[in-house]
């Protein structure tokens, strides 16, 4: 039975509540990722709640959301590259097929993409979820808003949440401090340290 829920959880179906350890036996509090109140909440790649088919491998799933985001910036981003048409985009046919590729990213292996790859996918990755962001909450009024748009708007990616913030300064940032706050995007013991490319 432990063998069993070790592989469930490395297929990232639940996780331990604190990320404290994949799965052991004992008196350890566990949820299925579909009980977790901040991926049911502030997730945006779950519209239809989390998939349990077998996840796509993660260079085929990021190959297509680059060639979507690709398309999407040609087509409605200005040449000089200052003015992005928002409205076009959440209507056109691209961007619904991005965010239904999203979804293939709730229970992806990260740790299938080399380093480069990884910090190519997250960087690609952090570009089309601020236009997603954007498009879905509209741009942040102040400091406070802008605080809250970089932090609560978050994707599931191998069974964790990243929110903007984390994937900027968490992984592309090696796991800096942000603006104004006093903690680490990652703990010691945060899963998401291991699925990206924090560089020291």
């Amino acid at each position: 039975a432990v063998e069993f829920g070790r592989k469930l959880a490395s297929k990232h179906f639940f996780r331990h509540v604190l990320d404290e350890n994949d799965f052991e036996d004992g008196n350890q509090p566990y949820r299925f990722l579909d009980h977790d109140p901040v991926i049911m909440t502030q997730c945006y790649n779950i519209p239809r709640g989390i998939i349990d088919v077998a996840p796509k491998p993660m260079a085929e799933i990021a190959s297509r959301l680059r060639k979507l985001s690709c398309a999407i910036f040609e087509a409605y981003v200005s040449e000089d590259g200052r003015h992005v048409d928002y409205r076009s985009i959440q209507g056109c046919e691209e961007f619904k097929r991005y965010i239904r590729t999203t979804e293939e990213l709730q229970r992806v292996e990260t740790s299938d993409l080399s380093r480069e790859e990884k910090l190519a996918f997250f960087i690609n990755l952090y570009n089309m979820m601020a236009i997603h962001a954007l498009v879905t909450c509209g741009h942040p009024a102040g400091p406070l808003d802008r605080k809250k748009f970089f932090g609560d708007f978050k994707y599931v990616i191998g069974g964790c949440a990243y929110s903007l913030s984390a994937i900027e300064n968490g992984i592309l940032r090696g796991n800096q401090r942000p603006p104004y706050n006093l903690v680490k995007p990652f703990g010691q013991k945060d899963q998401r340290s291991k699925g990206g490319p924090v560089i020291p």
